[in-house]
Order: C-alpha cells, then sequence, then structure tokens
C-alpha cells in the first residue's frame, strides 16, 4: 500500500517537471456546504420518487425534472472536488 501512495508523489512530480507545461490534477474533498447542498437535493428526488413526500416549495421542480436535479447534485459534488476552494 505505501509503495502506491509513493506513486502517486512521483507521477504527480514528474508531471509538474514536464516542459510541456502539462500539471498534475490534485483532487480536494468538497466543502462541507456544498456537499450538503447536494446530499439534500439527492434527498429530495429519493423521498419524492419512492416515498411520495411533498415539500410545498421544491416539490413541483423535483417531481417534474428528478433527473436533472440528480445531475445538478452531482455536478455540484464534482465542481466541489476539481476546484479547490467550492
Amino acid at each position: 500500500m505505501d509503495s502506491a501512495l509513493n506513486f502517486g508523489k512521483v507521477r504527480c512530480a514528474v508531471a509538474a517537471n514536464r516542459t510541456n507545461g502539462e500539471a498534475c490534477m490534485r483532487l480536494t474533498p468538497p466543502s462541507f456546504p456544498i456537499f450538503l447542498i447536494s446530499a439534500i437535493l439527492v434527498a429530495l428526488v429519493i423521498a419524492a420518487k419512492y416515498f411520495g413526500v411533498a415539500v410545498p416549495v421544491v416539490s413541483p421542480i423535483v417531481k417534474k425534472s428528478m433527473f436533472e436535479v440528480l445531475l445538478v447534485a452531482y455536478g455540484l459534488l464534482f465542481l466541489g472536488v476539481v476546484f479547490r476552494r467550492l
């Protein structure tokens, strides 16, 4: 397991020293607010789809476009992982 961790460090160091401008991509965990918003969106979709829960303001949006709400939740998580201070 130790060698796998060192391999990642070596690969990033090599990528940073290349002259063609390639840089190593470092992923970070999303911030807690981004994670919380994404988890709430997913929970709303699951509750509306499988349990018939109706939240007054957001239920019409969630029930009409469940896939799009899940896509937004995943997009938020993706942005939170790729960008460092999000």
